[in-house]
């Protein structure tokens, strides 16, 4: 198993969209409020990766996951980290992380952070793994 982690433009926004609505999905009903990133639209992904990037993974050939991230003054916040069911546990959330801290880095920003919601705790799990700490805690905007 190869996993590749490669910057998508402007042009793949339609392609970053389907693909985080397909990772994202398994939340649909199931949250509340339901998660923000199955209501984005193409125009939202678009104006997401004008203000910073996003990354496509690849297991092989397949498409496994995306991500995208916004640059601040200081720092870079990764969003939208999504990893499709079928290629979870092998690496490609921490890939695009990894993706985003180094585009962090090329930006002069040593900062990135990352929000996640008390309701999933594996994802609090796999942030804390990648060295990642918990700031603040606060309630979700209904």
């Amino acid at each position: 198993m190869r996993v590749r982690i490669r910057a998508a433009g402007l042009d793949e926004a339609a392609r970053v969209l389907e693909i985080m609505h397909l990772a994202f999905g398994e939340y649909r009903g199931k949250l509340y409020p339901e998660s923000g990133a199955l209501g984005e639209t193409l125009a939202d992904v678009r104006s997401g990766i004008a203000g910073g990037g996003a990354f496509l993974a690849f297991v092989d050939e397949a498409i496994a996951g995306c991500a995208r991230y916004r640059v601040f003054s200081d720092h870079v916040y990764g969003e939208r980290i999504g990893v499709l069911p079928a290629f979870r546990g092998c690496g490609i959330a921490a890939a695009l992380t990894g993706a985003i801290e180094t585009s962090a880095r090329k930006h002069g920003i040593l900062r990135v952070q990352v929000k996640v919601r008390a309701s999933i705790p594996s994802n609090l799990k796999l942030y804390q793994k990648l060295g990642y700490r918990v700031l603040g805690r606060e309630p979700y905007p209904i």
